[in-house]
């Protein structure tokens, strides 16, 4: 009887992994390269459920208040695309190179995403 709940909980776990959401992201990084401080940059990462469900994003967290985010709020289904953009705006930190992260949390199978932006400012 061991065997068999093994074997019943082995396939219920696989096939509730194809029934899943992916998060599929052409790239997670993004360089704005050199401008000024006063200047608000955007980027835009676009993505796509190349899973079996709905995406979901419950959360965007950043690690700097120079930093928003803002993302697709209805489910995301299968196939399609959905955003995620980020804004920064350093005016209020010293000039030089910034690396700021945007974690992604969903509930795609890979897990949380990490998204980094890089730049320089004068």
């Amino acid at each position: 009887h061991f065997i068999s709940l093994l074997l019943l909980l082995f396939t219920a776990t696989i096939w509730a992994a194809n029934k899943s959401a992916v998060m599929k992201l052409p790239t997670s990084k993004y360089h704005f390269g050199l401008f000024s401080r006063n200047t608000v940059r955007r980027v835009v990462f676009p993505f796509v459920n190349t899973g079996k469900a709905p995406l979901v994003i419950q959360k965007a967290s950043v690690s700097c208040g120079c930093t928003k985010v803002h993302y697709t709020q209805k489910p995301i289904l299968p196939g399609q695309t959905g955003y995620i953009l980020v804004i920064y705006h350093g005016k209020d930190l010293m000039p030089g190179h910034f690396s700021k992260s945007i974690l992604v949390q969903s509930n795609a199978s890979n897990g949380v995403i990490k998204l980094l932006i890089e730049g320089e400012t004068r």
